[in-house]
């Protein structure tokens, strides 16, 4: 099941560099924004993370206080970047950072965990000088984006339901097409497939998935051939999937026996 977990910040490091010699000229000193980390996991939300890291140093001539701002931007697959609001920035994320006075140079180094399967993450930075008569000096720019590869399983169900007789009276066995990819990233969690009629449950099983194309035998009460039929992966949402929407379909109650 897809879930939106909360991000969370990881201030890895925070670095302050003492006063160096000063230079005559007036100009922005150079100042940057590198992505370093950048994982994915199929199972550990907290092992999907990207590490940033944001240099900056002082003009030539000290200014009153110089810092940057950060945006984080996220792009879900298919989608554009987009600015996370306020209420979607991880806990402990500090957008705006100033340097310790009397330092030079800065070095802040920011790490993102819980990032969302398949969305790519970047930060857009805005450095500020602030001169010694009022002046506001700034300059931006954007890291490279990270990435997250999306890992985990997928099962779908497919049609073409059949059902063959049980040795119990009003029994059968149904045979349900299903295709599982990366069965790996289960980790040997067992998976239930189950067939409904009428929000009733006629049966179901716990199988392990071997990946690709199978059919799992589903043993349960023989179904009303004048309704429907219910057939479904994960019924219950125990498993992390890329794709939800292939989990079910609505099927005949076969006539005969397949």
């Amino acid at each position: 099941m897809t879930l939106r977990r909360p991000l969370l910040a990881v201030p890895l490091a925070a670095v302050a560099l003492l006063p160096g010699a000063a230079h005559a000229a007036d100009r922005p000193a150079p100042s940057s924004v590198s992505r370093t980390a950048c994982t994915t996991s199929a199972t550990d939300a907290q092992g999907r993370a990207v590490d940033f890291v944001v240099r900056m140093s002082d003009m030539s001539a000290p200014s009153l206080s110089y810092g940057f701002r950060l945006r984080l931007q996220e792009r879900a697959p298919g989608g554009s970047w987009r600015t996370l609001r306020r209420s979607e920035l991880p806990a402990g994320f500090q957008p705006s950072q100033t340097a310790r006075a009397g330092t030079r140079r800065m070095v802040r180094r920011i790490g993102v965990r819980g990032l969302r399967p398949g969305a790519a993450y970047r930060v857009r930075v805005t450095f500020r000088w602030l001169r010694p008569n009022g002046d506001l000096r700034t300059g931006s720019t954007t890291s490279r984006a990270c990435r997250v590869e999306d890992l985990r399983p997928n099962l779908a169900v497919g049609g073409g339901l059949a059902w063959t007789p049980a040795p119990t009276a009003g029994e059968v066995v149904y045979r349900v097409p299903m295709r599982t990819e990366r069965p790996a990233a289960l980790g040997g969690r067992p998976v239930v497939v189950a067939v409904l009629q009428d929000g009733v449950e006629l049966g179901r099983t716990e199988i392990a998935p071997v990946g690709g194309d199978e059919v799992v035998l589903v043993p349960g009460r023989r179904c009303a051939s004048d309704r429907p039929l219910r057939v479904v992966a994960d019924p219950d949402g125990a498993v992390d999937e890329r794709d939800e929407d292939d989990n079910a379909v609505r099927a005949a109650c076969p006539a005969s026996a397949g």
